[in-house]
This record gives structure tokens, sequence and C-alpha cells, in this order.
């Protein structure tokens, strides 16, 4: 089926895309680091009744090393390129809230969201030298030792 556009519609977007700026909006430099976690250390920062057991309302505090997958930062496979560290309240649905740091060559994004097994998806809200103002997604991988994948955006600036 072809739908066809009222004139005054393309005129108007076609203006709309002559503007200055309204092109160089579209873009986005997306960058994409994958890593793998490996666990240093975990801390009990709050233990809720049963004690020494994982429940709701505990809280754990995390710490990543972060090694590349594949070369990158300069670094071969295998290197260690960063880490992370944050907190985790566990949930009563068995997930866990984080929020946490990770140190990357060139400086450190900040990361939030919900943990769920098998695998997912947090937020990467900011950061801070080379990743000012950056925003993406990191996606956890499953298993002890998962694949971290960053996806970034970084503001585009003129």
């Amino acid at each position: 089926m072809r739908v066809r556009l009222p004139a005054a519609f393309v005129v108007a977007a076609s203006a709309i895309a002559a503007l200055p700026g309204a092109a160089h909006s579209a873009r986005q430099d997306v960058r994409t680091i994958v890593v793998r976690s490996v666990a240093t250390k975990v801390t009990v920062a709050k233990d809720t009744p049963p004690l020494k057991t994982l429940n709701a309302g505990d809280v754990l505090g995390v710490t990543d090393t972060l090694k590349n997958v594949h070369a990158q930062f300069g670094r071969p496979a295998g290197a260690i390129v960063g880490s992370d560290r944050g907190t985790a309240l566990q949930l009563a649905d068995g997930s866990a809230r984080f929020t946490g740091t990770a140190v990357l060559p060139g400086g450190t994004v900040s990361i939030s969201g919900v943990l769920a097994s098998p695998s997912s998806t947090l937020t990467v809200t900011g950061g801070t030298g080379t990743y000012q103002g950056v925003r993406g997604t990191l996606v956890v991988g499953a298993g002890d030792t998962p694949l971290n994948t960053y996806r970034l955006i970084f503001p585009i600036t003129a």
C-alpha cells in the first residue's frame, strides 16, 4: 500500500531538514566496548533477617576487574582495562537494583538499573573524562564471568 503525503507536509518536512543543526542533531557517535567482568570482591553492606541468606533488603557491595575480550584501548585481548564497583539492593522478586561506576581508560561511566537473570540491560547515565555526557546501555551477560557490552552514545560537539 502506498501512502500519499499532503504537499504541505512534504514542504514542512523539507524546511525542517534544511534548518541549521537539524541534520547535525541526527548524528550520533556510538561506540561499543565489550569486556569480561571478573568479580574481585563482594561484601555484605546490609544483611536483613534471616541472616546469612540472600533476601529482599540485603545490600551487597561488588567490585570487578574488567578485561578485554578483544584488542581495544591499545591493549591486547585478556588485558585488564578497568574495573567497576557498585551496590546491589536485593529485591523481593530475586532481582537486584544496581548503582555503580565503571572505570575505563580515559574516565568513568555511571550505571544504574535492575540486574535480573540470566542477563540484564542497565542504563548508562553519564561519565567523566572521555565519557563526559555519555548515555547508553550496559548489557551484563550471564555466568560467573559475564561479558559486559557497553553501547555508548557520545554527545556530538560542533
